[in-house]
């Protein structure tokens, strides 16, 4: 290495070193109990509002409902997995985003939040009997003692892709009929319509589970349904067009592009739920 670049770099590489094992021993010195209480902080204002015996949400209480008990949460195995959040499902609900869910009023977790729970359940040290005080037996297992996740959870996390099937069905039966395969269009406008209907009676059903509301939801709830209905009328009037015209009409054809804009806008508006 030149003379002229010598000396920066191992400056730079000095500091850099240094810039790191400060920071490490910082976050080793910290006090468990600090981190203790911004975790604890953190599922009374983001998870006990719905995660809690009293709530009124009924898939919210059977999923978990005891947000409020940190010594039960930690040895409940259907949620945490000691050292390992990637392979914990509560870690896993927050980190793509699930929990809060939209439409509850409640805003995501920051990443400074979000870091905080993955260092909480990495460090077992953290989630044992001696720090919290020994957990009820009952918390080891899913509610119910079962490890299977509720149905509320369940039907939450069929629902997104369910969602893609109608979107990329209903568009694809546009392309096929604009290419002039009706036959195809036909076809994926069929089970494009069938999937549209799952998909909006799947989510309807996770979100009374979760009780979703505010404007988003229902904006996305209210274009889902409209957007099933759209497609069977469309699926009707093209059924019945190919029986008499060799093309389709252009009023059937304008049919299937609202239908297509509906199921698009359905797809966005629940995009932003999450």
């Amino acid at each position: 290495m030149p003379p002229t670049l010598r000396s920066p770099f191992l400056v730079g590489l000095l500091l850099s070193s240094t810039g790191l094992g400060l920071a490490a021993e910082a976050t080793a010195q910290e006090d468990p109990a600090q981190l203790i209480e911004r975790v604890t902080a953190i599922f009374e204002a983001s998870c006990a509002p719905c995660h809690n015996p009293d709530a009124e949400l009924p898939g919210a209480a059977e999923a978990w409902d005891g947000a409020r008990d940190l010594r039960a949460t930690a040895a409940n195995r259907l949620l945490v997995t000691p050292g390992d959040p990637e392979q914990s499902l509560l870690y896993r609900e927050v980190e793509e985003g699930s929990m809060p869910p939209g439409g509850v009023g409640i805003p995501p977790l920051t990443e400074e939040e979000r870091a905080d729970l993955a260092a909480w359940i990495a460090d077992v040290t953290l989630l044992s009997e001696e720090v919290l005080g020994a957990a009820a037996p009952e918390s080891t297992v899913g509610v119910g003692g079962t490890t299977t996740p509720p149905r509320g959870w369940s039907l939450g996390r069929m629902h997104t892709p369910l969602v893609a099937f109608p979107i990329v069905l209903l568009v694809a039966a546009l392309i096929a009929d604009l290419l002039r395969r009706r036959r195809a269009a036909h076809f994926c406008l069929g089970l494009g319509t069938l999937s549209a209907f799952l998909a909006a009676a799947v989510g309807r059903a996770a979100a009374s589970w979760i009780g979703a509301t505010g404007t988003t939801f229902l904006a996305h709830a209210v274009l889902g349904v409209a957007a099933a209905v759209l497609a069977l009328v469309t699926l009707i009037f093209y059924a019945g067009s190919a029986k008499e015209e060799p093309a389709t009409p252009v009023a059937v054809r304008w049919l299937m592009v609202v239908t297509v804009v509906a199921v698009l806008a359905t797809g966005y508006w629940g995009g932003k739920l999450g």
